[in-house]
């Protein structure tokens, strides 16, 4: 037998492949070559002795990237009797894997939804998409729409091909969705016959209802006392007071309060009582801690907010209000006086009063500042003695005490 060669030919495929033979009969006989293995049965008919033959067979039908054994036999042509063999392995290409998603940008974008585009990639069957690395779907399309997502958030998207066996690497964007509108909720505030200023009340949030804490009362009226706010000038709305909670919501964002006047009785002096208060000094030896009114045979202190001197008290005398009460705790006391008259049951409020408890070092009587303990010196014959002066209120000036 004088096989020269046997192989596969050059040429390929993912699913066919090319057998290449070449035979010179040496023998002084006939013979036959016969090709054996999948997809194909090769005869080659009777080679005549001396003679120099060569074919290239075609096989198709087959699998990609898979290696397939094939066998070529020489017989003699006369009665087949089995001369000799070749075996060998063919492979047929595998085929390529889908290219990686390019292109990719978001549209249709929602407080809750994101739609992902790409462009087509090669050798693929469909697409798997991810939401911050997580599988959630698989398309056909070269788009994909995020759903179910949280308002003003961002997200990783993702996309990877599939096909020809295998997959591309994934390619990944950050979408973001569009956030919650904010809506403004606001408290307006008139005087409503009274003077000053006061600024809203404004609340800024994504809610879509929002609860406002109502302002204290900054405006002033000559001979009328603050009672109250109201969403009508005439009284006639809804009544708040100070620190009460509003509810407003989108369809109905703002809300003006007015404020609400009742006029002081006649001869009612309100008493603005802001002496300075020094510690262990009573009020009552203050030459401002009286208020007076007509008509009113009980006073009362009541709360306005901020610390209430619990350690004050006032009480009637001929018709006139006398605080007095004393601390060692400094700080800032509010309250208002409401002057009562008991028979009719008609009272007013004052407006805030604010007393302030210092350290010693500050006069009671005003704001000016004194040592507190002074130093002096006197001649007792021998040499000079340091002296020691200190002063008191006692209810009308300032006595000075020396030891």
């Amino acid at each position: 037998m004088a096989l020269i060669y046997f192989r596969q030919g050059s040429s390929v495929g993912t699913n066919f492949l090319f057998l290449e033979y070449e035979y010179q009969n040496d023998f002084t006989y006939g013979v036959k070559i016969f090709i054996s293995g999948t997809n194909v049965s090769y005869d080659s008919g009777a080679i005549l002795p001396g003679a120099y033959v060569g074919d290239s067979i075609g096989v198709s039908g087959l699998s990609p990237g898979t290696s397939y054994t094939y066998t070529l036999t020489v017989r003699r042509n006369s009665n087949n009797a089995y001369i000799g063999e070749r075996t060998i392995t063919a492979t047929t290409q595998a085929l390529s894997p889908p290219s990686t998603p390019t292109g990719l940008f978001t549209s249709n974008i929602s407080q809750t939804s994101i739609t992902l585009n790409w462009s087509a990639s090669s050798n693929t069957t469909n697409y798997t998409v991810f939401l911050n690395g997580s599988e959630v779907g698989t398309t056909t399309s070269t788009s994909y729409t995020f759903s179910g997502l949280v308002a003003g958030t961002s997200y990783s998207l993702s996309v990877r091909a599939n096909g020809n066996g295998g997959s591309s690497s994934t390619a990944t964007i950050t979408g973001t969705t569009s956030p919650l509108p904010e809506y403004t909720y606001t408290i307006n505030y008139n005087a409503n016959g009274g003077s000053g200023s006061m600024s809203s009340t404004t609340i800024t949030t994504t809610n879509t209802s929002a609860t406002l804490t109502v302002a204290s009362n900054q405006f002033t009226r000559s001979g009328f006392s603050f009672t109250s706010w109201n969403t009508s000038s005439s009284g006639g709305g809804t009544a708040y007071s100070p620190g009460n909670g509003i509810t407003l919501t989108t369809g109905n964002s703002s809300i003006t309060l007015f404020a609400q006047w009742q006029a002081l009785p006649p001869g009612f002096t309100e008493q603005s009582i802001t002496s300075r208060v020094a510690i262990n000094v009573n009020v009552n030896t203050l030459p401002d801690n009286t208020v007076t009114a007509s008509n009113v045979n009980q006073y009362s202190l009541i709360s306005a907010g901020g610390t209430f001197p619990t350690w004050l008290s006032i009480t009637n005398s001929g018709g006139t209000g006398v605080l007095s009460g004393s601390t060692n705790v400094a700080g800032t006391y509010t309250f208002r006086v409401r002057a009562t008259n008991t028979s009719s049951g008609q009272f007013v409020d004052s407006n805030i009063i604010t007393i302030t408890a210092y350290y010693p070092g500050k006069r009671a009587s005003d704001s000016s500042s004194f040592a507190g303990i002074e130093s002096a010196r006197r001649y007792d014959g021998s040499g000079w003695v340091n002296l020691t002066i200190m002063r008191r209120w006692n209810g009308s000036s300032w006595v000075n005490i020396t030891n």
